[in-house]
């Protein structure tokens, strides 16, 4: 029976996870037209349409009325939201090495997990151009869950809150605020989104988790020529507000049609204390003071897109200052739109330490306001063996 139940959920998952603040209905209501107009198939991934309109502040050119001045001449609202539940079953075996507290040694300990998860969550956000140089988008996730108590209270999952200025139009840009960096660079992170493969980050981190494509508090430069190349530098503290800095650089080349290729070097430095450092968790103890190196690419071709990204850490540095190896590896995803507002998406992980990871998701929109989607990962490693599956379904505005 238990059997039956994996294969029906499988079949679900075969026909994403929650939706991510990145995509606005605001702007599809503003502009009138589909959501697939910016973003593959239904976000987060966006085309170069996409890519653009963000870039340009929010719009498709300087002469289109601002959203503030739409939202004033009561031509569109400018607030958004998703709201949804569903249904998610995930089982983990693994080891993992603890402390004994009689002797004071490290023993290893096993580790089963298999739970059944039902939180409703729900986006908030309000975005839009202000001016002819001026564009802000305020965003939130939330989640209806229980604490360690037991009783349910609303919790917040993640934010992007910034202030975008266009200089001398989208050759010079500058953010400030709770930004992505990564965003200027295509999708580089957004391809693999929300691909369950970062459930566990105690057992399992993909290549992109091991290259910190966080977002940070502080302030982001761009500047893009003539032919295609961009530069940008960025830094701010990380998200845990951990005392950790991160300063970002990096270079793309877009071709104009569809390919992308870029560098991006990403330094983080922690400054915690010896007694801060010993309260993280091991696999938080790796993202200390590190240099990460990333090649993404990005290519469309005919039915869809490939994402791929190589990447490499060394000079790593845990928070108990002791020395970590070299990381490598290789995060991909090949990712299939249906339907005009529908995909298809596989994502697969491999790095040096033969640590695997898989995931098939689907989503699809349906009467420009219902979201059916479904998730099915697993990976592998030396030590833990993980899989889930997540099937969902959003109301969106």
């Amino acid at each position: 029976m238990k059997r039956l139940e994996k294969l029906f959920l499988i079949a679900i998952a075969v026909v994403v996870t929650s939706v991510s603040m990145q995509a606005s209905t605001i702007f599809a209501r503003q502009y009138n037209m589909s959501c697939s107009g910016c973003h593959v198939g239904f976000p987060p991934m966006m085309n170069n349409t996409g890519m653009e309109f963000m870039r340009n502040g929010m719009r498709f050119s300087k002469d289109d009325k601002t959203t503030l001045r739409a939202a004033l001449d009561g031509e569109v609202v400018p607030v958004g939201f998703f709201a949804g539940g569903g249904y998610k079953k995930a089982d983990l075996s693994a080891t993992t090495t603890v402390k004994n507290p009689q002797t004071g040694q490290m023993m290893q300990k096993a580790v089963e997990k298999s739970n059944e998860i039902t939180n409703p969550t729900g986006n908030l956000f309000v975005a839009g151009s202000l001016s002819e140089n001026l564009s802000t988008f305020i965003g939130g996730k939330y989640a209806y869950q229980k604490d360690e108590n037991g009783d349910r209270e609303i919790k917040l999952l993640g934010k992007k809150i910034y202030l975008q200025a266009n200089l001398g139009e989208t050759k010079h840009i500058l953010r400030g605020g709770f930004i992505s960096p990564y965003n200027q660079f295509g999708n580089v992170s957004k391809a693999s989104e929300n691909s369950g493969l970062s459930d566990v980050p105690n057992f399992f981190n993909s290549p992109l988790a091991m290259a910190n494509t966080k977002a940070i508090h502080g302030l982001e430069y761009t500047y893009l020529s003539d032919n295609g190349i961009m530069l940008l530098i960025a830094g701010g503290e990380l998200a845990n507000s951990n005392d950790e800095t991160n300063i970002v650089a990096g270079v793309n080349y877009f071709n104009g049609n569809n390919f992308r290729i870029s560098a991006i070097v990403n330094h983080i430095t922690e400054n915690d204390t010896q007694e801060q450092k010993a309260l993280y968790e091991p696999s938080e103890a790796i993202l200390g003071e590190r240099t990460t190196f990333m090649i993404p690419i990005e290519y469309q071709f005919e039915y869809g897109f490939f994402n791929t990204a190589a990447v490499y850490t060394t000079n790593g540095l845990d928070k108990t200052g002791n020395k970590t190896d070299d990381y490598y590896g290789l995060e991909s995803s090949v990712t299939v739109p249906m339907f005009d507002t529908g995909k298809i998406r596989f994502v697969y992980t491999n790095d040096h330490e033969s640590d695997q990871g898989y995931s098939l998701s689907f989503a699809q929109l349906m009467f420009d306001s219902v979201l059916i989607s479904a998730n099915a990962a697993k990976f592998k490693t030396d030590n833990a063996d993980f899989e889930s599956i997540l099937a969902s379904i959003s109301y969106i505005y």
